[in-house]
């Protein structure tokens, strides 16, 4: 009785750890990598507003807002058009920062104004 019982017991509990695994798998769908460069160059538009300044992406009929923390101050005026390519960062927005106003922090990677 106690060998059928233990023999129950291991089952379950290995079965609830592959079901928990399996789980885990479908919803760990990352659309970027948080290292990956974005493939192309983008262009987007430098503005200061909002408590921070930021990058405006338009792609498509979309709008997205990147807050670049290694962005150089000759690119640092509002208005200005730039082309450039960048990754993901991990850093928190400044406190000054609106976070609904800001997509994602981003390291600028390679940078030139945009013609």
């Amino acid at each position: 009785m106690k060998v059928v019982s233990l023999s129950i017991l291991i089952f379950l509990l290995f079965s609830c750890n592959v079901f928990k695994q399996n789980k885990n798998d479908e919803n760990n769908i990352q659309p970027e990598s948080k290292n990956e460069v974005h493939a192309s160059f983008v262009d987007g538009e430098v503005k200061i507003g909002e408590g921070c300044l930021y990058i405006l992406v338009k792609e498509g009929a979309t709008q997205k807002k990147y807050h670049p923390i290694n962005l150089s101050d000759e690119y640092k005026k509002d208005g200005l058009g730039i082309h450039f390519l960048y990754h993901l960062s991990r850093s928190m927005l400044p406190q000054t920062c609106v976070v609904e106003a800001v997509e994602a922090v981003i390291v600028v990677d390679e940078i030139e104004l945009k013609k």
